[in-house]
């Protein structure tokens, strides 16, 4: 969403498989921030990640 926030999450979470959820948002013109949560097999969290990125060019984002 330009000037907004994305989210992403499975539309099923099937017992016994492992899976993720994740938020992103601007935060800057040319700096996009993710955070991803994810569960194991179990459905218990096991990690958060920050992803932080820098626009170079138009459409593309390197993590820094």
């Amino acid at each position: 969403m330009p000037d907004g926030a994305s989210s992403t999450c499975p539309i099923t979470v099937k017992p016994g498989h492992s899976f993720f959820l994740e938020v992103g948002w601007l935060w800057q013109p040319n700096q996009r921030q993710r955070l991803i949560r994810s569960f194991n097999d179990k459905g218990q969290w096991v990690s958060l990640t920050l992803v932080r990125e820098q626009k170079v060019s138009s459409g593309h984002y390197i993590k820094g």
